[in-house]
């Protein structure tokens, strides 16, 4: 790869590694915040919520994937008015499906109350809002993504992190305890939003063409189902820890979980430039290696670094930010960060072999997607059992989808 390519990959890497740890910084200022103002019941309530709003707004996520691999390959090509014409149809879609899925949070309210025990009413109506707005975010990013504007991509979750943990902090001191933290989560998703606007209209201002066959939606189901397993995978063990474990030990278990997490969302700046680059060289006809490569060893390296870091010092990592009431649940860290980082490198696996059309790797991701959630349901008395039952899931679907991918590129 010559100096020019170096630059092509490592800037914008940059750019979003800087711009994501400064958005995942302030998210785990949020978590830390909430934890030690809300108590561990009451943060258990918060992380199950916000578990909630996750899984909702997953299977959109998927647009982001679509939109940011088909704009950087129409723009590649000089069919800006085939670009313009798709985010304008993406963008009627996702305001729909917002719809639905709110109206959706709201025909839960039972099984949320049933389940989790919370019964608020006004909560869930903000829960509403949330799955709303985060449902419309991925269209914004996923245009971002698609022309390379990794600074507006970057601000997006900059920004919206930022008014998060300011706004929550106001509003839980305010003394409106779990409302007040799920709506700093509304009030940044709101800002994320409206910044999203800015790269997405400099594509639709052109005159929209409509798109001639591409097989869009050969791209886009697998692309759905894809995101969605990673996020039921990643997210189905804090509502899991509500439903089995007592309040406190699940708030506990939750701290560490949160924590983990870290470790999945380091690589998501690779993952951002990684996608568009696959779909113009594959738009090109050049050579994926080089991209490949370095994508896959920065991640591993990142990866590595964190888990090691929660296995070799997890007390002094749940002192330090959540406090001493927390440090009971150091067993479970030390577990959680390895799960989590064979789930970012599959999360990573999953993202290349959208962007190279590789799409049986969904079979993979959907059936290991059941067995964990059955595991979870036959086998979960405590905490650790929890935890244990996640870093399985991860290695076996991290070593498999390995395996397909290299087996198919041989």
């Amino acid at each position: 790869m010559s100096n020019a390519d170096d630059g092509e990959f490592i800037k914008p890497t940059m750019i979003m590694f800087i711009t994501t740890v400064g958005a995942g910084a302030c998210d785990y200022i949020y978590q830390i915040a909430m934890g030690r103002s809300l108590g561990v019941e009451s943060y258990s309530e918060l992380t199950a919520l916000l578990s909630i709003l996750m899984m909702v707004s997953i299977p959109p996520m998927a647009i982001q994937i679509v939109l940011a691999r088909y704009i950087a390959r129409l723009k590649t090509e000089g069919r800006d008015g085939e670009a313009s014409w798709m985010v304008r149809r993406a963008f009627a879609i996702v305001l729909i499906v917002a719809l639905v899925c709110a109206a959706a949070v709201m025909l839960m309210i039972p099984l949320i109350e049933y389940y989790l025990a919370i019964s608020s009413f006004e909560v869930i109506c903000i829960l509403s809002c949330a799955v709303a707005l985060r449902v419309v975010l991925p269209a914004g990013m996923g245009v971002a993504q698609g022309v390379e504007e990794y600074w507006s991509l970057g601000l997006q979750q900059m920004m919206g992190a930022v008014v998060k943990v300011v706004s929550a902090v106001a509003l839980v001191l305010l003394g409106f305890q779990v409302g007040g933290a799920l709506c700093a989560v509304l009030l940044g998703s709101l800002v994320s939003v409206l910044i999203a606007l800015v790269p997405s209209h400099q594509v639709w201002k052109s005159p929209p063409v409509r798109l001639t066959k591409e097989g869009v939606w050969m791209y886009a189901v697998p692309s759905m189902i894809g995101v969605l397993a990673i996020g039921v995978m990643t997210n189905v063990d804090i509502l899991a820890a509500r439903i089995y474990l007592d309040n406190y030990e699940a708030g506990l278990f939750s701290a560490a979980s949160m924590l983990s997490k870290v470790v999945l969302f380091l690589p998501s700046a690779i993952s951002a430039v990684m996608l568009p680059k696959l779909a113009k060289a594959m738009a090109k006809g050049t050579s994926k290696r080089d991209v490949t490569i370095k994508s896959f060893g920065l991640a591993i390296l990142l990866c590595s670094s964190a888990a090691l870091a929660f296995f070799f010092i997890p007390d002094d990592i749940l002192g330090l930010f959540y406090g001493e009431q927390y440090v009971d649940a150091a067993d479970t860290l030390k577990i959680m960060g390895f799960a989590m980082m064979f789930y970012s490198l599959a999360n990573l696996f999953n993202t290349y072999a959208m962007g190279a059309e590789r799409y049986l790797i969904i079979w993979i991701l959907g059936v290991f997607t059941i067995i964990q959630v059955i595991l979870i349901g036959l086998f979960t008395t405590t905490a650790d059992q929890l935890a244990m039952i996640m870093l399985v899931s991860s290695l076996c679907i991290c070593a498999t989808s390995a395996l397909y991918l290299m087996t198919v590129n041989r």
